[in-house]
């Protein structure tokens, strides 16, 4: 789920709020990010690690602030969030920023509809903290994957040829077959949800200056990231993902723009 702060401004090139917007800028680290309690089995230095099969876990299903100190005077305008419980376990979330007069909040309480990704985005500035403010709720909070940082909006919308990574469900089954054709049940291998990234028509400086950098970040370091496609129009649509091809730019006909298309998997 993506959530857009009511008083969100816009710079130039940030374009529409329907763009789509990537989460791979991230400042958090094992070192900057703090928690008011963590299980010892599950720290709070997970969030700092890409994996979704590690988490942080707070004490006790009680009010928690997971505080992250900025050590730069870089924009930050996110927050990204992947494998919690904050939808089933009924616990609201707010954002706070501190840019050195105190805390306000940018991002009031909300309870998310499911434990699917979450995107928070609010007007860029530079803060020297920020944090993560969890309600006491109906279970111990829990989270695998923090970002904060700057989001990159793509110049083009996406109008076509596009799988949101909700809906691009994926599977390996065995089936079995009897000698006589009768079906015998299936055993389920693996699951997962992929989809594409394809932007057409950029101008070629554009690229350059800010989208090379995601795609070499992406395709070569391995980077995930948060993507969604519609953020405004459909802000559910959102995945924790990594790009599984060598996505490459190149020239589209005569017109001297750029155009790539990148595959992904995600966590939805």
């Amino acid at each position: 789920m993506i959530v857009i702060s009511s008083s969100l401004v816009l710079s130039e090139s940030d374009l529409t709020p329907d763009h789509p917007i990537v989460g791979y800028r991230n400042i958090v680290t094992v070192d900057n990010t703090v928690a008011d309690s963590e299980n010892p089995l599950y720290p709070v230095t997970n969030l700092a690690n890409p994996p979704t099969h590690l988490r942080w876990q707070a004490a006790a299903a009680v009010l928690q602030y997971i505080t992250i100190t900025t050590d730069s005077a870089d924009p930050i305008d996110y927050v990204g969030i992947a494998r919690h419980n904050f939808g089933s376990g009924e616990i609201a979330v707010s954002i706070e920023v501190d840019d050195g007069s105190g805390y306000v909040e940018v991002i009031p309480p909300v309870i998310p509809g499911d434990d699917s990704p979450l995107l928070f985005r609010f007007t860029a500035g530079s803060f020297v903290s920020v944090r993560i403010k969890l309600a006491a709720g109906a279970a111990v909070p829990r989270a695998s994957v923090l970002h904060v940082g700057k989001l990159l909006v793509l110049p083009s919308k996406i109008w076509q040829d596009h799988t949101p990574i909700p809906f691009g469900r994926r599977q390996t089954v065995v089936n079995g077959r009897s000698t006589s054709g009768e079906f015998l049940g299936s055993i389920l291998l693996g699951a997962w949800n992929e989809g594409r990234i394809k932007e057409t028509l950029i101008d070629p400086d554009v690229y350059r200056e800010d989208v090379d950098a995601f795609m070499a970040a992406a395709v070569y370091g391995r980077v995930a990231f948060f993507f969604g496609w519609r953020p405004e129009m459909y802000p559910d649509e959102i995945g924790y993902c990594w790009a599984t091809n060598d996505a490459q730019p190149k020239n589209a006909t005569g017109h001297g723009l750029t155009e790539f298309d990148m595959q992904i998997e995600g966590v939805v």
